[in-house]
């Protein structure tokens, strides 16, 4: 069902060897401040302290948390998204 163009996107990065995690805890906190942080820096931005990330976590409980994409066990991307009312608000990435 998926259209022609974005078949060959998909199969692009299944060929890939990524890993897809979920969680909160402190090591799902350190790999996306460390990307987060890089990517914002990069860009000239000031950079959130770690903290933040952490207290969000705290405060929103269930409703929120990191998903990671790892190549190699590194983490190459990251987001951390809240949750409300059946819709995804995907905020620090």
């Amino acid at each position: 069902a998926i259209p022609r163009k974005q078949r060959a996107e998909v199969r692009k990065a299944l060929e890939n060897d990524l890993t897809v995690s979920i969680g909160r805890d402190a090591g799902d906190v350190r790999a996306h401040y460390a990307v987060y942080a890089e990517s914002v820096r990069n860009l000239g931005t000031p950079v959130f302290p770690a903290r933040l990330f952490r207290c969000v976590l705290e405060q929103f409980g269930n409703a929120a948390d990191i998903v990671t994409i790892r190549s190699e066990g590194r983490a190459v991307a990251s987001v951390l998204s809240l949750y409300y009312n059946g819709t995804v608000y995907p905020y620090w990435g």
